[in-house]
């Protein structure tokens, strides 16, 4: 048996120290990158905002291992994934260009697309650099343990945000926004939570992203403390999430429908049956827990469950229009019925109105014809064509997801693909750059590691 003298046990220990710091280092890196990526902003003073940022580090990433690349192999290594996006974008744009062109219009929203989905492209390069670096290997539930915190950090940020009105002021005063924007805050600051980055229809679509993938974590869990964990942020993402926006629903209904479908299906392993039991009963006890500190709050502070009452009034408004008036509907489902305005030209349907804008390329005037409805918008802009090639660029996205980290893909794609669709019909919902961040176009599992698929 080997017996280490004193210093060389100070010099392991120390060595020990240095790697969990360098450790801890790099996974707390990883959470702002995976923050600033699902929830991109411009702060004050910078000439661009956080995704450009981290796309540009990821472009000056990619270059020096394509260098390094093209000396040693005399060849550079690009995925199949990498060309088929890239193929769709560019018809995309196409499409758009004739929108634009047959209809005179200069909105090139859709044209400047392709250099948006760049910046997420090489945004999750950087992220898989370093991902690759602290894990060894890539994995479903070690990505989406990190989307899952950074969605649990907002939602919780949200809440203070609304609760202290300093917190407040502070974070919306270094985010810069757009006039439309502004506007919506103005009128919404009192009724609704607004996270740092994070407002609207998109924050509902990011917390509702982030309960499907907890419902399919689950499974793959064996570890009681990372199921406390999934149990806890489901919870609180449902709760507050739908204080923010409630397409928070949308998410929580897929989610409880993969729990429920998985939880029956016979050919479910017994490990898994466990898992979502221990799942299940966390959330049960977190509710009582929930429960108790209302309780306490409206003893001890009923000034905060006063505020609070009106963002979970916004929230929880269609249950509670549902157990008062027998009626499952909310202001913005009345307002959404209004917006079911459909071309009424053959034009439309085939080359669109190339019209993004109620004025062309303002966005503080609204969206054109007054409409938010995902397909709608899509039609007005660039006709059929462009609608279809646009949820092909998404269901493409999705198919690259599930077929990368799952063994048995199919249950994901297509809770995500009904998400997508869903999604369309409330808002223009755009889930490429939430899948794109998983570094699927980097991964080649043949030329550089392997995927632990689950």
């Amino acid at each position: 048996m080997k017996v280490l003298h004193l210093n060389q046990w100070r010099f392991k220990m120390n060595d020990v120290s240095k790697n969990y710091y360098f450790l801890f280092f790099n996974k707390v890196t990883l959470f702002f990158l995976f923050f600033f990526l699902v929830y991109p902003n411009r702060l004050i003073g910078m000439p661009f905002g956080t995704r450009e940022f981290t796309a540009i580090l990821g472009l000056i990433g990619f270059i020096i291992k394509k260098i390094f690349e093209l000396e040693r192999h005399n060849n550079v290594f690009l995925t199949n994934n990498i060309i088929k996006i890239y193929f769709v974008l560019m018809l995309l744009s196409f499409i758009s260009l004739i929108s634009l062109t047959a209809n005179s219009s200069s909105e090139i929203e859709y044209i400047k697309y392709s250099i948006t989905v760049s910046t997420i492209i090489f945004g999750s390069y950087l992220l898989y650099l370093i991902l690759i670096k602290v894990h060894h290997f890539l994995s479903f539930q070690i990505i989406a343990n990190y989307i899952i915190a950074v969605v649990l950090f907002q939602v919780i940020l949200s809440l203070l945000m609304f609760i202290f009105p300093t917190v407040n002021t502070f974070f919306l005063n270094i985010q810069v926004f757009n006039e439309m924007d502004v506007s919506v805050i103005e009128q919404t600051v009192e009724l609704r939570l607004i996270g740092f980055g994070a407002r609207f229809f998109g924050a509902g679509l990011v917390n509702a992203y982030a309960l499907i993938l907890i419902s399919f974590a689950v499974s793959f869990s064996k570890n009681k403390k990372e199921l406390l964990f999934y149990a806890f942020s489901f919870l609180i993402i449902f709760v507050i999430g739908m204080m923010m926006a409630r397409t928070t629903l949308i998410g929580f209904i897929l989610s409880l429908f993969v729990l429920l479908l998985s939880a029956s299906n016979t050919s479910t392993s017994a490990p898994k049956l466990k898992s979502k039991k221990y799942f299940l009963g966390y959330i049960f006890y977190f509710v009582l827990l929930l429960v108790l500190i209302v309780w306490v709050i409206t003893l001890f502070i009923p000034k905060v469950l006063e505020i609070l009452q009106v963002a979970s009034n916004f929230g929880f408004e269609i249950f509670i229009n549902y157990f008062e008036n027998g009626t499952a509907e909310s202001a913005s489902t009345d307002m959404m019925q209004e917006m079911y305005v459909w071309p009424q030209k053959e034009w439309t349907y085939i080359f669109g109105d190339g019209r993004f804008y109620s004025t062309p390329g303002d966005p503080s005037g609204g969206y054109y014809m007054g409409i938010d409805i995902g397909y709608i918008r899509l039609l007005y802009y660039f006709g059929i064509s462009g609608l279809i090639t646009f949820y092909w660029l998404q269901f493409i996205a999705i198919q690259m997801l599930g077929k990368t980290f799952f063994k048995k893909p199919y249950m994901f794609i297509i809770i995500m693909s009904l998400f997508v669709l869903i999604l369309g019909g409330k808002g223009l919902a755009d889930l490429l750059y939430l899948n794109l961040i998983w570094g699927v176009l980097w991964i080649d599992s043949e030329k550089f590691y392997a995927v632990k698929k689950q």
